[in-house]
């Protein structure tokens, strides 16, 4: 079986985007068909939170045979990094075969670890709350902090990605963070269940709480610091994530990520009661001609109970 592709049309079926560069934009857009009919899409969308990135985006007829569906993805893939001059990045998951398919066929490289995130509220998570030493200035969000909080979050972003995915310039990420956190945003974040923390009339820490985006899936927390990875930066995150959790039901789920890469993160998995989930993440990138890639350290994971294939897909050469 070996499918043909082409540019995608806006009648090519429900979940196919034109291709657009033509018309100036920043997305390509293809598709894969056999005897003229499409078995599979991709596209590929820069991102305007990191300029050297462009994010991966492909689908699959699921009732496809396996190795015919790998043929498709892989033919898919490469008329994606054909044209693109970013390499193309992708989260992949234990389930994603087909994407981990493409991984090896395209030589991918594993830029970003993700260890499980989901933490139920507890006894276990109530004792680590209370532990946290008390901190003055922690209080609920107010209108006052929409500019600091975007100017912080901004901050915060770009240094916890400066190592493997560096972002756009902090003015820019300050804007589009405003929209996000603006009250008439429709995706905006949870204020009541939010805390920020102030000093000397600063915003120094804040732990953002999003709304579920499946019920029963947990709220995603997102903890943000005017330094990073100080003692008292740490300190400050620990103290509004513990405020959180003190004002949680018991059996909520909170979701906090840890990209292994930063040092901060993992030394709060490790105090944390082990995580409910066992969902390990890659964050992946297929080189093209153009673009640099950032190979995760494999080292980081000696003491660390990831999973076999994670390892794997590591590779134990890196450094």
């Amino acid at each position: 079986m070996r499918p043909t592709t082409r540019p995608a049309r806006d009648d090519d079926g429900d979940g196919v985007l034109p291709d657009r560069w033509a018309q100036g934009g920043n997305r390509r857009s293809f598709v894969a068909e056999l005897d003229g009919a499409v078995l599979g899409h991709c596209r590929g969308v820069d991102s305007s939170f990191h300029p050297g990135s462009r994010t991966f985006i492909l689908q699959v007829d699921p009732d496809l045979p396996r190795e015919a569906a790998v043929a498709v993805a892989e033919a898919l893939t490469r008329a994606q990094l054909a044209v693109s001059a970013l390499p193309l990045r992708l989260r992949i998951g234990a389930d994603d075969w087909l994407e981990r398919r493409v991984m090896d066929a395209c030589d991918g490289v594993v830029e970003q670890v993700l260890a499980p995130w989901c933490y139920r509220v507890g006894p276990a998570l109530r004792a680590w709350a209370a532990a946290r030493p008390a901190a003055g200035g922690l209080r609920p969000v107010e209108p006052r902090d929409e500019e600091p909080l975007a100017r912080l979050w901004a901050r915060h972003y770009a240094a916890q990605h400066a190592r493997w995915a560096p972002s756009a310039a902090p003015d820019e990420l300050r804007r589009l963070f405003a929209k996000t956190l603006a009250r008439d945003s429709p995706d905006s974040y949870d204020r009541r269940a939010s805390r920020v923390l102030e000093r000397d009339g600063e915003l120094v820490a804040a732990a953002l709480v999003w709304p579920e985006e499946e019920e029963g899936e947990g709220r995603e927390v997102n903890l943000v610091s005017a330094t990073y990875e100080d003692s008292t930066a740490l300190a400050d995150k620990d103290a509004c994530l513990a405020d959180v959790v003190g004002a949680c039901e018991e059996g909520e789920r909170l979701l906090l990520d840890t990209h292994m890469t930063e040092p901060g993160e993992r030394i709060l998995r490790a105090e944390l009661p082990p995580a409910e989930d066992s969902q390990w993440t890659l964050l992946v990138a297929l080189p093209c001609a153009g673009g640099q890639l950032r190979p995760f350290p494999a080292g980081i994971l000696t003491e660390w109970d990831a999973p076999a294939w994670v390892r794997g897909a590591v590779g134990s050469a890196r450094p």
